[in-house]
């Protein structure tokens, strides 16, 4: 029933987009016109922040017509940062929750003009909270399925997910753009020491330093490397991504190796890849977000997920 029930609300969701379109265009017997009012909404692609809703607020009544009220945060809701690359790449990073699209399961309909809709298949990574003998940055892993949509303008993504088991729950997230002003990837821009407090384990501090390559070497590549509490080490590269038709757009490309302090069942490191971008300071539409650094990477079994914040050298 509630694979029935599925299907009926991404049938009239698309049912109403038409609709919408239709009215948009007048009496143009239905057509787009690209002078009009409403320009193509364009690429799906770039940075956000908002909430995975998991708790009575966000769960959708589907026989109510996917209707959701205003909603306000709760100690049940998980705050992520969404990136999604013209790679199809897409990741909502969290403090403590991740989720990462599957490879090749993402996919964008925009031949609507003026609305986007999407979806994908992701594993929802949470750090476990038995660690013993599992070693750090363990995740318990579950999948998921996420759909969504933008409507005249990709400022505003919203949508559904549900855990990919028969009679799911279905919840709601939204996310806003927070750029206030547009910018571009630049690794020197990030260059410095980053902090995520309670990693993995409460009272764990990870601290990542970037640096570098110099430009003439390596332009838009630097080493990140740092160390938590725990003595887990960690090192590896983060890249500028740079579309040359999207300058706008603040994103990184990330390979961390995680060595632990004891090695696990024989394995003495872990390569981790993700995706990460730069927040400066933004306090509108209920979001209040100081300058960091939001960086998620997997393996399918481990992660590094959370908001770092700008280490303040001492005077």
């Amino acid at each position: 029933m509630k694979g029935l029930r599925r299907l009926l609300l991404i049938a009239a969701s698309f049912i109403l987009a038409c609709a919408c379109i239709s009215c948009e265009s007048g009496s143009s017997g239905g057509s787009y016109d690209p002078a009009g009012p409403w320009q193509p909404i364009g690429e799906v692609v770039g940075s956000w922040a908002g909430y995975f809703y998991s708790g009575e607020n966000g769960l959708i009544d589907i026989n109510d017509g996917f209707s959701v009220d205003i909603l306000e945060p709760d100690d049940d809701d998980i705050f992520v940062t969404a990136i999604i690359t013209r790679e199809k790449e897409a990741r909502f990073i969290g403090d403590d929750t991740q989720y990462v699209c599957l490879e090749n399961s993402f996919g964008v309909n925009t031949s609507l003009d003026v609305r986007a809709f999407f979806a994908g298949v992701f594993d929802q990574y949470t750090y476990a909270s038995d660690t013993s003998g599992i070693g750090p940055y363990a995740a318990d892993v579950v999948r998921i399925n996420v759909g969504g949509e933008a409507i005249f303008t990709t400022d505003h993504l919203y949508g559904y997910y549900y855990e990919d088991v028969d009679d799911a729950d279905m919840y709601y997230w939204e996310v806003l753009n927070y750029a206030a002003t547009p910018a571009s990837s630049d690794i020197k821009k990030i260059a410095g020491k980053w902090r995520i407090d309670d990693s993995f384990y409460t009272g764990n501090t990870l601290v990542l330093t970037i640096t570098t390559t110099g430009v003439d070497e390596d332009p838009g590549r630097g080493i990140i490397q740092g160390s938590d509490d725990r003595g887990n080490l960690f090192e590896g590269e983060i890249i500028e991504i740079r579309y040359d038709d999207l300058p706008d757009v603040d994103l990184y490309d990330v390979f961390l190796t995680l060595t632990p302090h004891d090695s696990i069942d024989g394995v003495p490191f872990f390569d981790l890849e993700g995706l990460a971008t730069f927040i400066s300071t933004y306090h509108t539409e209920g979001l209040d977000l100081d300058s960091s650094l939001a960086i998620g990477v997997s393996d399918g079994s481990r992660m590094v997920t959370g908001m770092a914040a700008p280490v303040i050298p001492e005077e």
